[in-house]
């Protein structure tokens, strides 16, 4: 029954009718991989009343974020189809509720990356076309997402005082991240708030980034892959990171952006030999390999075409339009502004480097590198 879900998950219906003739569903429940376990569920919530967020509490007490990890997986694939698999009756609104009311409830005690990629996925469902078939519901799931996102004003403006101190060289990038890395692992709520804050609030400001001074963005980049060089982003916020760099190293050599992606790449290239097929991405960008020739044994390992996708690795296969990049972080809003209008840098990053307000009719913050900056 695990090999037949494993290799098509629309079997799931299926395999659900033979435990019941064999009157064996609690057993597979209960010895199955949450993978399968969670289908079981979902689905005997749906045809004999089982309840769905009593057994979603118990696994998660008894399993932890593993278990809300696979939870997560199976509603991405389920609720969202970026799965792929079509052949999956949808979930309905109901089932996909419980997921988040169980989840939402468990978020508090759940580590900032794991909060970052529910508030990402509720952003995803809120979207689906499968959740606007029933307005009411859809309107719960919107507002459901625009409270997981929002941070309290105090979390921001200490978040904000702790980029200003790292722009103004008051605080190095080491201390910053030593910082972070003891936040994320805190068992106060508020460090813990202000870890994923300003995880949030850097991934967010990634469209602005070609607006920076060359200092601040010299800054930011290193900030940014150190982020990724110890672990302090995994799962879907890892592959959001992953993207930008890819994002910015495909823009021309010589730009802004390149040099960007060059500086945060070079933070984390040690890491580079556990994702064999963001190296084939990397090695499909023909001027990399003049900014970084060490890198070149790694990127012809990555030339094959059937390269598997490393253990932790994320799936870079959207990666490849600068819209996709907008399925990361929830809130994230990536690429160009398509009225060429240039709006003003949010407060977290932009307000800590102290950039002097733009008079009318001047070029934007960035463009040209203030003086001092080296």
């Amino acid at each position: 029954m695990v090999d037949a879900h494993t290799s098509s998950p629309a079997a799931a219906e299926r395999i659900f009718d033979v435990c019941q003739e064999l009157n064996a569903l609690q057993v597979v429940i209960d010895r199955s991989p949450f993978p399968l376990a969670i289908e079981m569920v979902s689905i005997a919530s749906r045809r004999v009343g089982l309840n769905l967020e009593q057994w979603l509490q118990e696994k998660i007490k008894a399993n932890g974020g593993a278990f809300v990890s696979a939870c997560m997986r199976f509603l991405r694939a389920r609720a969202t189809q970026e799965g792929g698999d079509k052949g999956n009756m949808p979930l309905s609104v109901e089932v996909v509720q419980s997921f988040l009311k169980v989840l939402q409830g468990a978020a508090p005690n759940m580590p900032p990356d794991l909060q970052a990629e529910l508030r990402q996925l509720i952003a995803q469902i809120s979207a689906a076309p499968n959740t606007r078939q029933a307005p009411t519901a859809a309107d719960n799931l919107s507002a459901q997402a625009g409270t997981a996102q929002g941070f309290s004003a105090d979390v921001e403006e200490e978040a904000n005082r702790y980029f200003q101190r790292v722009y103004s060289m008051q605080q190095s990038i080491g201390e910053l991240v030593e910082m972070l890395r003891a936040f994320r692992a805190s068992q106060v709520q508020r460090e813990r708030d202000i870890f994923s804050c300003m995880v949030h609030n850097l991934f967010d400001e990634y469209k602005f980034f070609p607006k920076y001074p060359e200092k601040e963005l010299r800054i930011t980049a290193v900030l940014f892959g150190q982020l990724i060089l110890h672990n302090l982003v995994s799962n879907i916020t890892l592959g959001v990171a992953l993207r930008c760099v890819l994002d910015a190293l495909r823009k021309p050599n010589g730009s802004k952006m390149f040099a960007f992606g060059s500086e945060a790449l070079e933070q984390f290239k040690r890491r580079l030999t556990e994702w064999p097929q963001y190296c084939q991405h990397l090695a499909q960008i023909p001027h990399l390999a003049q900014s970084h020739p060490d890198l070149l044994p790694l990127f012809s390992k990555g030339s094959d075409q059937t390269v598997a996708l490393g253990r932790s690795e994320p799936s870079m296969n959207n990666a490849d339009a600068d819209s996709q990049l907008a399925a990361g972080v929830a809130g994230m809003r990536l690429g160009s502004d398509s009225e060429g209008n240039n709006p003003p840098l949010p407060r977290s990053l932009s307000s800590a480097m102290n950039f002097p307000p733009q008079p009318p009719g001047a070029p934007p913050a960035g463009e040209a590198a203030p003086a001092g900056v080296s």
